[in-house]
């Protein structure tokens, strides 16, 4: 597999699935040799709560809380947690399929072609979106249990696939229902989508054909939905300053700088969910912090936070309100890690993709807009196009350095 640039360390390996997750036989696991992590990715199906009682919602938002909380055990072998949404024009190709599958064989003729021609403008006036959890162990966190395991990476991969079945279990409790555990071949698809937009309706239809088709295929990976690991990069990567160029597609990714600083409900995010005339990517990057952890940085917030307060009053100066909310929120911090909660570092990114150069702009400021009406700040992210885009189109583990800067 070549990957570029700060991907080329990445290798899929193929592990057995574990018993009772859905998918097929085998469990891709996203190796990163140097930093020794390896990656498991969910495709996954969820509810929504924009249109439910504000009861149900708040179950489904807990629900998402316990499943990180239960991550902020001491010395957990998970580090981090990403979730990734992509946005972008649907292929049709799996109505299309459901259709001919489901067609009245006396259906009047009539009714069939404006059926088809219907179907024929399925995939420009639909939007698809597809959302993936990657849920990374770091082999410095669980280096006994792999080595008790058979040591190296089959050993760190049976650890993660343990780690999987209790998260899968959560994840249900939670109303997210995964719909498949990717293996290789659909791992390498959804990269190789990132890169090369142009290929989604091929792969669609394809995967659609082989799903219909009943023949084993044997050693004929032609008939085998998804893409071969060997294919998932692109043919041609180039990054430029302020964006980034592959295959047949540009994209500019951006940083989220400033959340918003006040109570906003869980919906805040809406805005750069919802469809846009461009291809988007949000991707968010949790790591928890274990209590120990989460203790240390806490306190070394709120007395950060306290010296600079006592330092202006000592010396006659106004304390500005940011500053005293800042206190205020290492505080409550404080309070809420003693009463038992979790806590995590975590930021996000976002990706805007056009397969003209010329609409790179009027997308960029599409997205900007949208984040300035979910009242967050984003930034983009000059000079780093090509990493910056491994972190947020990509569901391969990427995104929180080691340690804060």
């Amino acid at each position: 597999m070549d990957l570029p640039g700060v991907l080329a360390p990445v290798r899929f390996l193929a592990a057995p699935m574990p018993t009772g997750l859905p998918g097929g036989g085998v469990l891709a696991v996203a190796e990163h040799r140097l930093d020794r992590t390896y990656t498991a990715v969910a495709r996954i199906r969820f509810p929504g709560i924009g249109l439910i009682d504000s009861t149900r919602r708040d179950a489904r938002v807990a629900g998402w809380g316990g499943v990180l909380a239960g991550l902020c055990a001491h010395a957990h072998p998970i580090t981090r947690v990403q979730v990734l949404t992509r946005i972008g024009p649907a292929s049709g190709a799996d109505l299309r399929r459901w259709h001919t599958d489901h067609t009245h064989a006396g259906a009047p003729a009539a009714a069939l072609q404006i059926t088809d021609e219907l179907l024929a403008t399925a995939g420009a006036a639909s939007s698809g979106r597809e959302t993936f959890l990657a849920f990374t162990l770091e082999a410095r966190r669980a280096a006994s249990a792999i080595r008790a395991a058979g040591g190296g990476p089959e050993g760190a991969a049976v650890v993660l696939s343990r780690q999987l079945r209790t998260l899968h279990t959560h994840l249900a409790g939670a109303d997210l229902a995964a719909v498949a555990w990717l293996g290789p071949r659909d791992l390498a698809e959804v990269v190789r989508l990132g890169f090369d937009p142009h290929s989604a309706r091929p792969l669609a239809e394809h995967r659609a054909t082989t799903a219909a088709d009943l023949t084993p295929a044997g050693a004929d990976q032609r008939r085998e939905p998804g893409v071969s690991p060997q294919l998932a990069g692109p043919a041609a990567a180039i990054a430029r300053p302020g964006s980034y160029q592959h295959d047949g597609a540009h994209s500019v990714t951006y940083w989220v700088a400033s959340w918003p600083r006040h109570q906003v409900p869980a919906t805040a995010l809406a805005p750069l969910l919802a469809e846009s005339t461009h291809r988007r990517a949000v991707s968010m990057h949790i790591e928890p912090l274990g209590p120990r952890q989460a203790e240390r940085e806490v306190m070394r917030e709120r007395t950060a936070r306290s010296v600079a307060v006592r330092m202006r009053q000592r010396t006659g100066q106004i304390v500005p309100e940011h500053e005293r909310a800042a206190l205020e929120q290492a505080q409550a911090q404080d309070a809420e890690r003693a009463a038992g909660h979790g806590l995590a570092r975590f930021t996000g990114y976002v990706t805007v993709t056009v397969t003209d150069a010329k609409d790179i702009e009027d997308a960029c400021t599409e997205l900007e807009a949208d984040a300035a009406a979910a009242r967050i700040e984003v930034r983009r992210m000059w000079l780093t196009q090509d990493v910056a885009f491994a972190m947020s189109t990509l569901p391969l583990g990427f995104g929180l350095p080691h340690r804060r800067w």
